[in-house]
């Protein structure tokens, strides 16, 4: 449905003697090639990115005097399988909340006074300064690296967030640098962009993850995969954090599992017989054999315990790869852990899942998400801004 910008500030009538009012009204903007129509509470869109799902700007949200993120999800409810991806996506960020987790400000559906009205769903949050890939390329610009000891705080920030969401029986099914926020002032990182993520399940697509970030079992075409299939995804960035170049960058995906092959070494057959599809173990079975390369040749530099630990987690059989309870309990991470400060998160549940669903019963559930939705505490969102050396009581 196409907006008409002249229509559409028409329709929207603003209180101006009541600041309240005047907050939640809405008005639209030109954003690019795109209308934006937001309540007035934001202000300042500038657009950051756009993809196939989704399309992504900066605003000023005058509430808390802060600038966001704002996700318009792009045509949520043309198809069913497009609006459970968006309820599923609402209802993932609804459910988590912990500090290396994208939080959730706001969500609304404009100029819609029922389930058949909606045509838009936006979501805004908490927006990071940066993310993990414009810092890599910075690094690089500049040329330096990474040091361990940088590596060491961000790894564990990612392992201690997927603790969370694996925990809730949850996979994010597409970390990337892309997809990492990180707060410059403290050097905190935020998963972003839950958009692939969703409860494992016995069956699953095949068409998540990046290319150069895909674990080996989604390469081949198995649809029982698991939340060890993130295991390999943050594994690729830990080698991206420590040699400033990607681990295998590559352009399709039979190039992407001869360099997985090449570098881990050839499957035993133990690994083989699991792959359901005949034609993929032949062809898995007619590699030259090769041997595992030394992780040390790659990452020159780094301790025994950081070459360990990416090593246990770049295992091309899942079954064999780390788990993140595993994980986050290697002594790579050493003092900094803080085992009573990694938390786990109540079970996911989905029930739109497993159902046949129509497009009117899905509008009615992302309806009652959207409208059931309350503000999380301000400290939980910007817990940075209550932090007091003195230890005093920041009152809000």
């Amino acid at each position: 449905m196409e907006l008409d910008l002249n229509q559409v500030q028409e329709a929207l009538k603003l209180d101006n003697n009541d600041e309240d009012a005047s907050m939640s009204a809405y008005e639209t903007h030109h954003v690019k090639y795109g209308l934006w129509t937001v309540p007035q509470r934001y202000r300042d869109l500038k657009q950051l990115g756009c993809g196939a799902y989704a399309q992504v700007c900066s605003a000023f949200d005058r509430k808390y005097n802060k600038c966001v993120a704002m996700k318009k999800l792009t045509r949520p409810l043309k198809t069913v399988d497009y609006a459970r991806r968006a309820l599923r996506e609402l209802k993932l960020m609804k459910h988590f909340c912990h500090e290396n987790i994208i939080s959730i400000i706001d969500v609304f559906t404009p100029l819609a006074y029922g389930p058949e009205d909606m045509e838009e769903i936006y979501f805004v949050v908490k927006k990071a300064d940066g993310t993990l890939d414009q810092a890599i390329k910075t690094a690089n610009q500049n040329n330096t690296k990474f040091d361990e000891e940088t590596i060491q705080f961000l790894v564990y920030q990612m392992v201690r967030a997927l603790k969370h969401i694996h925990s809730a029986n949850v996979m994010h099914r597409d970390l990337k640098p892309d997809n990492i926020g990180v707060l410059e002032k403290d050097g905190i990182i935020q998963i972003l962009d839950f958009g692939l993520a969703r409860h494992v399940d016995d069956y699953m697509s095949g068409y998540v993850m990046a290319r150069w970030y895909r674990a080996p079992e989604i390469i081949l075409r198995w649809m029982r995969y698991n939340e060890k299939a993130d295991i390999w995804s943050l594994a690729c960035i830990f080698s991206e954090m420590m040699t400033g170049k990607p681990l295998f960058p590559v352009d399709c995906w039979q190039k992407l599992l001869d360099e997985i092959i090449n570098l881990c070494g050839t499957p035993n057959d133990k690994f083989i017989d699991k792959i359901e599809g005949e034609n993929i173990r032949k062809c898995i079975r007619g590699f030259t054999k090769v041997e595992k390369k030394d992780l040390r040749i790659i990452h020159t530099g780094f301790s025994d315990q950081a070459i360990d630990l990416i090593e246990k987690m770049l295992k091309i059989d899942p079954d064999e790869r780390i788990s993140v309870e595993e994980a986050i309990k290697h002594p790579f991470f050493g003092d900094l852990r803080d085992p009573p400060n990694e938390p786990t998160a109540t079970p996911f549940v989905d029930n739109s899942e497993g159902h046949n669903l129509t497009i009117a019963d899905l509008r009615n559930q992302i309806w009652t998400e959207i409208h059931t939705f309350e503000p999380r505490p301000l400290q939980s969102i910007y817990p940075e801004d209550f932090y007091s050396s003195d230890d005093e009581e920041i009152e809000q």
